[in-house]
C-alpha cells in the first residue's frame, strides 16, 4: 500500500527522529511502501499556513493509498476542533485512508460518522488540556528558576553584553548568563555618549565608523540601539513577565535613568538637518503651538517657519504662516543671554527648585504605594497558580486562570505606571540639576552655534515670535524656571532696534504694552492700591519713548559676512 508520512515539529529542539522511527516501524510492520515523507520543521500547529500541511491537503488517491501521522496533535494544535475535523475529512473524502499512531487500530476512511467525530473531538480536547497543563507547569518551573537563580538562562534570550556559560554551581540550571567584558565596555561607552548629549543616530554612526559590531559582525542599527538603551538589565534589573531579579549592574542606575530622559531630549533638540544646524530645535515654536523648522528661501536666506505642512484645506492647518529670520532670531536670543543678571536669575530659580522637590517627594510616595500594591498582586498570583494546579475540574481551572490573567494585567499596568513615574522623577531631577548649575560665571565669549545650543537647552523652555506689524513684533522667551521675558523688535535694513521690556511692562491680547506704576500720593503708604495706575501704549510708542532706556545690543555682523560671500 502506497503511504505518505506526515511529520511536524513546532520547535527546533523537538526530536524529529522520534517521529520518523515511529512511522518507519509501523510501515515496515504493515508492509507499506513509503512514497513521500512530508515535513513541517520548526512550525507551530497553531497555524495552517505550513507548506507541508498544504501539500498534505493537496494529495489525492493517485498519489497515495494511506496517510500515516504519528499523533493527532501533529496534524493540528488548533483549539478549534472543527478545523482539525475538516482536515481529517478532506483527506479521507478523496479515497485515502488515515491513521494516527497514538491509536493505530483505528483507520479513518470514506467520511466521518458521529462516533468518529465524537472520538476525535474528545481526543483533541484532552490533548489541548494536557498541553495547557504542561505549559503551565513549564512556566511555573521557569518562574521558580528565575526567582531563585537571577543569572539563569531561562528562555534562551541573551542580551548584548552577556554570554552563555555552563553553570559552575551545578546541573540546574545547566546554563547561566555571564558578562562579556568587551561588550560591556561598548555599553559603558555609548551610555556615556548619550550623557554627553549625543543622539542615538550619532552613537550608531560612531559604532559604524569604529568598526564595532554585534552578533556575528552585524552592524548596530537604530532599532537595536533603542532597545539596548531601554533594557533595564544594564542597571541590574532583570525582568521576565511579572518577575524581577537583581544582578550586578553594568551601568549605574542613576546614569541609566538619566539616559532615558537624555535620549528623548537629544532627539528633541539634536538637529538632523544636513544644511543648517538649529540651535533652537525643540524650543522655538509657532504661535499655533507647533515646532518651527529651518527653511531655505529662494533668495538664499534661511528662516524659521511652522513645521505644519498640511494642505490648505485641512481644518487644523496652521493659520499664521509666520516666517522669521533664522540668523537674526539666534543673535537676538543670544544677546538676551549676554545681558542677563545670572545672580538675580539664580535667586528666582530657588522657588522653582523647591516646587520641583515637592513634586518629586509626592511622586516617590506614589511609587512606594504602587510597589506595595504590585507585591500584593504577585502574592495573589502565586496563590492562584497553586489553586490552578490543584483544581479538580476544568471549569474551576478556567475560572482560576481567568483571575490569574486579570491580576497579571493589573500588575503589568502598575509596572507601566511605576516606570512612567520614575521617568518623570528623573526629568524633574534633571531640571533641578540644570537650575543648580545656573551661575554668574557663564562665559558667552566666542561660543560657536553648537555651544550656544547647549546654553539655550540649559535655560530655555520656549521661544515664540509675536508679530504686531510686518516690521515690528515681540520675541516671547520662557525659561524653564517659569520666568518670562519679552523683546521688542523693529526690523529695518539700515538700523534695526531691539529692546527688552522691563518687568512692569506686560503684553495684552492685542500685543499692546501695559505699564503698571504708582502715582504720587500723600498717604505716605507706598503700597496704597489707590495710587496704582496702568497705562497702555503701542509698540511704536514704546520704541519712541523707551528703546534707548532698555536697549538690547544684538550682533548683526553676520549681515556683512553674508555680503562678503
Amino acid at each position: 500500500m502506497r503511504t505518505v508520512q506526515y511529520i511536524r515539529v513546532s520547535t527546533t529542539n523537538q526530536d524529529v527522529i522520534r517521529q520518523k522511527e515511529k512511522l518507519k516501524t509501523y510501515c515496515e510492520r504493515e508492509n507499506y511502501t513509503v512514497v513521500d515523507i512530508i515535513t513541517d520543521f520548526g512550525i507551530s500547529g497553531s497555524t495552517f499556513e505550513r507548506d507541508g500541511f498544504k501539500k498534505l491537503m493537496d494529495i489525492t488517491s493517485k498519489d497515495a493509498d494511506i496517510v500515516i501521522v504519528s499523533e493527532l496533535s501533529r496534524l493540528s494544535r488548533k483549539e478549534e476542533i472543527l478545523e482539525t475535523l475538516n482536515s481529517v475529512q478532506n483527506i479521507i473524502s478523496k479515497g485515502i485512508k488515515l491513521v494516527f499512531l497514538d491509536n493505530p487500530s483505528k483507520v479513518y476512511e470514506g467520511s466521518l460518522d458521529i462516533m468518529e467525530i465524537l472520538t476525535l473531538s474528545l481526543a483533541a480536547y484532552l490533548a489541548a488540556e494536557e498541553r495547557k497543563a504542561i505549559k503551565t507547569r513549564n512556566q511555573e518551573g521557569k518562574k521558580a528558576l528565575f526567582k531563585n537563580t537571577p543569572y539563569a538562562l531561562v528562555d534562551g534570550k541573551i542580551p548584548y553584553g552577556f554570554k552563555k556559560v555552563v553553570n559552575p554551581a551545578g546541573n540546574h540550571p545547566k546554563y547561566i548568563i555571564d558578562y562579556e567584558e568587551s561588550e560591556c565596555d561598548v555599553i559603558r561607552k555609548i551610555f556615556q555618549m548619550i550623557m554627553e548629549g549625543k543622539s542615538v543616530a550619532q552613537v550608531m554612526h560612531f559604532l559604524h565608523n569604529s568598526g564595532i559590531r554585534h552578533n556575528d559582525d552585524v552592524i548596530f542599527n537604530r532599532q537595536f540601539l533603542s532597545k539596548l538603551f531601554s533594557n533595564e538589565i544594564y542597571k541590574g534589573i532583570r525582568r521576565r513577565k511579572n518577575e524581577t531579579a537583581y544582578i550586578k549592574a553594568i551601568i549605574e542606575p542613576e546614569i541609566w535613568d538619566t539616559v532615558q530622559v537624555k535620549i528623548k531630549e537629544n532627539h528633541l533638540y539634536q538637529s538632523r538637518g544636513t544644511i543648517m544646524f538649529n540651535p533652537l530645535k525643540g524650543i522655538i515654536r509657532c504661535r499655533c503651538g507647533r515646532a518651527m523648522m529651518i527653511k531655505n528661501k529662494s533668495d538664499g536666506l534661511y528662516v524659521y517657519r511652522c513645521s505644519d505642512v498640511q494642505p490648505q484645506y485641512m481644518p487644523n492647518r496652521c493659520e499664521y504662516h509666520d516666517s522669521i529670520r533664522f540668523e537674526l532670531t539666534n543673535e537676538v536670543i543670544f544677546a538676551l543671554f549676554k545681558s542677563l543678571d545670572f545672580i538675580e536669575i539664580k535667586g528666582k530659580f530657588a522657588d522653582k527648585i523647591a516646587d520641583l522637590e515637592i513634586q518629586i517627594n509626592g511622586i516617590e510616595k506614589q511609587i512606594k504605594e504602587d510597589k506595595k500594591e504590585t507585591s500584593t498582586l504577585k502574592d495573589e498570583i502565586e496563590i492562584l497558580g497553586e489553586r490552578y494546579m490543584s483544581a479538580k475540574s476544568q471549569l474551576l481551572a478556567d475560572k482560576v486562570q481567568e483571575n490569574i490573567l486579570k491580576k497579571e494585567d493589573e500588575a503589568a499596568e502598575l509596572h507601566k505606571r511605576i516606570l512612567q513615574k520614575e521617568d518623570l522623577i528623573t526629568r524633574l531631577k534633571n531640571q533641578i540639576q540644570n537650575l543648580n548649575e545656573v551661575s554668574k560665571d557663564e562665559d558667552f565669549e566666542n561660543l560657536n552655534i553648537n555651544e550656544r545650543a547647549e546654553i539655550f537647552r540649559k535655560y530655555l523652555k520656549e521661544v515664540q515670535y509675536l508679530p504686531k506689524t510686518q516690521m515690528q513684533g515681540f520675541y516671547r522667551v520662557q525659561y524653564i524656571s517659569g520666568m518670562e521675558t519679552f523683546i521688542a523688535v523693529k526690523k529695518t535694513k539700515s538700523k534695526p532696534i531691539f529692546a527688552v521690556l522691563p518687568d512692569a511692562f506686560k503684553l495684552n491680547d492685542k500685543l499692546n504694552i501695559e505699564i503698571t506704576g504708582f502715582t504720587n500720593t500723600n498717604s505716605g503708604n507706598l503700597y496704597d492700591l489707590s495710587a496704582v495706575r496702568k497705562t497702555e501704549i503701542t509698540i511704536q510708542k514704546f520704541f519712541n519713548s523707551y528703546s534707548d532706556v532698555y536697549p538690547l545690543d544684538v550682533d548683526l555682523s553676520y549681515r556683512q559676512e553674508r555680503k562678503n560671500k
